[in-house]
């Protein structure tokens, strides 16, 4: 029993050491799962970090830090705002407040930068942490980050196919539409309004069966249902639309649908072709049946054409051609999705998946360092990863791959199962040699010329320039040239610095123009150099410019040397002129006394010819010579 403190009743007692119980083991609870939150966090598949208010780190996990390429030590106490892309700093700094002070149920996605500068989109989830162990702060802020680099870059890659998809949608020469299920126009084409009279943005929304002439509606309504069903996958057939001013207009209706994996319909694409023509034609020639059999039969496989043309441009549009697989390290049996199949080259099920048929696809030259993979899979904790490589497909296609894995251990480390998706990345890679190639030829045409060339980007940056660029920036300024330099703000003199801003300026305000500038050298000689300026455009917005400089010196040399010739002529033809003038007024007076004045007066003529001749010799001459 108790013993009954004094003062106190034994009940009192009692209570006081039940309470003190109860608060010994909530601190044990606490402590075990705070073990046990610790444990998750260092171990998580994810990234983790803690900041404080001030959104200084004050402790990430390992999986984090192998997504950034530091370490652990190399984070603690950084400014997180250190480690996010530019682009992306203010954005971080504005919200972090309100982040910090309710972080859940907001989602955050980011540009961080790996040790090398390599972007890593990360998307974070955040909750708060009380009194963490370790830190004076009374709450700290718990950051989940996610790696959805792939996602981002499926995105861009879905940006450019709907782009691509868009125009390919507004420029066809027939006319399609995409619809609901219940037959409500999506969305039209400049084509499909314009055979019937309207503008798309008037069918927006409109029902098929409103501008379907009322003797065509019910085929219209059966085929739709069917296909709606699953009866059938696509139909063609002949129909009328009623004009926007009320006449009937004849078009070949081609309609499919498209449905979701599991089967169900989500909208219908329709595309027509205008037949007024041909329907006048019929109606008018019923009588050449043989004629009208072959036109038919041309109509036949023009649709035919425009419906594998449709087919291969829906196939090409697909976004990212992906596999994914599973593999049993203890069982060696692996699983391959149909896609992965075909990526090899194999019909589905065609072949039974694992290591030894992805070993025989690979290319010779890519077969050890796969194994190398594998072997570092089983040899060591690694969890995750990702390799390129080559494969020699079923149909000796070469195709370049790249994996993307993750590894399931067990409680000792051991790997268990791999799982990982392929992605065809031949088109890339060979753009990517292509780009190569192109950029060696203009780097040869470029230094190839005795202009000095260069492109910069709208922050005065350079991107590209020749050798004639680099070897006067050297000779001039003693500047060795690297891209994303700005040696315009190494010079000293601050009104040098002045001029070239305001010429940048002009330039990326859209204007192109050309000026000149001395610079001088140091036996005081002066270089008069040309420089041209142009704005270089993307999408209607100036992205930078390119700046073309030559060496006039001589030139203007010539140019000054030209003038100062120029003058002495006409100094000598005024002095020359004067002198004749006086002679003739001599020869006049001398005429009125003396005959053969007209006689003396020709030959004063003929010796002005002479001199004029002369003279424009002397400035062909002079001409020349410059």
């Amino acid at each position: 029993m108790a013993v009954i403190q004094e003062g106190l009743s034994e009940s009192e007692v009692l209570k006081k050491d039940t309470a003190s119980q109860l608060e010994e083991e909530i601190e044990k609870e606490k402590s075990v799962l705070l073990d046990s939150f610790i444990q998750i966090y260092e171990s998580a598949p994810i990234g983790y970090l803690l900041l404080n208010q001030r959104g200084l780190i004050i402790s990430v996990n390992d999986t984090l830090c192998k997504l950034l390429d530091y370490s652990c030590a190399e984070l603690f106490q950084v400014p997180f705002v250190g480690i996010i892309q530019r682009d992306d700093q203010r954005k971080f700094l504005e919200i972090y407040p309100d982040l910090y002070k309710d972080p859940l149920g907001k989602k955050l996605s980011l540009k961080l930068l790996k040790r090398d500068d390599e972007v890593f989109w990360g998307e974070m989830v955040g909750n708060h942490i009380d009194n963490f162990p370790g830190t004076k702060e009374e709450k700290v802020l718990l950051l989940g980050v996610i790696d959805i680099t792939e996602q981002q870059k499926m995105a861009e890659q879905n940006q450019a196919v709907e782009k691509r998809f868009e125009t390919l949608f507004s420029q066809s020469a027939t006319g399609i539409a995409i619809a609901d299920i219940k037959g409500n126009f999506i969305k039209v084409n400049n084509r499909f309004a314009d055979i019937i009279g309207y503008i798309p943005e008037e069918l927006t929304g409109i029902n098929f069966r409103e501008i379907t002439y009322a003797d065509d509606l019910e085929v219209d309504e059966k085929l739709n249902a069917e296909m709606i069903s699953g009866k059938r996958d696509t139909f063609e057939f002949e129909k009328r639309y009623l004009h926007k001013e009320g006449y009937p207009v004849w078009i070949r209706l081609y309609s499919s649908m498209v449905r979701n994996i599991f089967g169900d319909p989500l909208y219908g694409i329709v595309s027509m072709v205008d037949i007024r023509e041909q329907k006048d034609i019929q109606q008018q020639l019923e009588a050449a049946n043989q004629e009208l059999e072959e036109q038919n039969y041309l109509l036949r496989e023009e649709y035919r054409i425009q419906d594998d043309i449709l087919q291969s441009l829906s196939e090409a549009e697909r976004i990212g051609s992906f596999g994914s697989f599973v593999f049993d390290v203890e069982k060696s049996k692996g699983w391959w999705s149909q896609n992965q199949y075909e990526l090899h080259g194999y019909k589905e099920n065609e072949i039974e998946p694992g290591y030894e048929v992805h070993l025989q696809c690979l290319h010779p030259e890519d077969r050890v360092k796969s194994e190398l993979v594998f072997k570092n899979i089983l040899e060591t904790d690694i969890s995750q990863g990702s390799f390129e490589y080559r494969i020699i497909d079923n149909h000796k296609k070469l195709r370049y791959m790249l994996t993307v894995y993750s590894v399931e251990r067990d409680e000792n480390g051991k790997a268990l199962r791999i799982t990982g998706m392929d992605q065809d990345i031949t088109e890339r890679k060979l753009t990517e040699k292509l780009l190569d190639e192109k950029h060696a030829q203009m780097q040869s045409l470029l230094d190839n010329t005795n202009d000095c060339i260069l492109l910069c980007d709208k922050n005065g940056r350079h991107l590209l320039y020749n050798k004639a660029y680099a070897a006067i920036m050297k000779e001039l300024l003693n500047i060795e040239m690297k891209p994303e330099l700005q040696p315009h703000k190494l010079l000293e003199d601050q009104k040098a610095i002045a001029f070239w801003d305001s010429l940048h300026k002009r330039v990326l305000g859209g204007e192109r123009f050309t000026t000149e500038y001395n610079h001088k050298l140091p036996d005081d000689a002066v270089l008069i150099m040309e420089v041209s300026f142009g704005p270089v455009f993307e999408d209607g917005e100036v992205i930078g410019f390119s700046e073309i400089s030559r060496d006039i010196t001589k030139r203007k040399l010539v140019e000054l040397e030209l003038a100062n010739h120029k003058e002495h002529l006409e100094e000598m033809i005024q002095e020359r002129t004067q002198k004749l003038e006086e002679q003739k007024t001599d020869l006049e007076n001398f005429n009125r006394l003396f005959v053969g004045r007209e006689f003396r007066i020709k030959e004063l003529r003929d010796e002005v010819k002479e001199l004029k001749r002369q003279i424009a010799n002397l400035e062909q001459k002079a001409s020349q010579d410059a």
